[in-house]
């Protein structure tokens, strides 16, 4: 599943957690009782469960899309760090729209 996929409105998107249960307490990202994700959290939920244990997961090429598409850098061989994608999303004044948008773009 794309993460333009799992994005059908707002209610799918949070901020300050990789995801949340529908009463807003925090959960991992991989949880069956998660009902919105992070843009960070939602590269977990749909790409790195694909490959759970891989070396290199689809989740990780995904990071490294999204880091350099805000302006960061690609680490090459290690997985890309989140902590850019989580200032983003949590970036005072970002909207749902802005990131529906940058994950269409990037066709993810």
């Amino acid at each position: 599943m794309k993460i333009q996929e799992l994005y059908t409105d707002e209610s799918r998107w949070c901020r300050a957690n990789y995801a949340q249960r529908d009463d807003g307490f925090p959960v991992m990202s991989l949880s069956p009782d998660a009902v919105c994700w992070c843009l960070a959290g939602a590269i977990c939920y749909c790409y790195a469960k694909e490959e759970f244990g891989a070396k290199t997961s689809r989740a990780d090429t995904i990071r490294a899309k999204v880091n350099l598409a805000l302006g960061g850098h690609e680490s090459h061989g290690s997985p890309s760090n989140d902590s850019d994608i989580v200032r983003w999303n949590d970036e005072p004044g970002r909207r749902f729209e802005d990131v529906v948008a940058l994950v269409r773009a990037l066709d993810i």
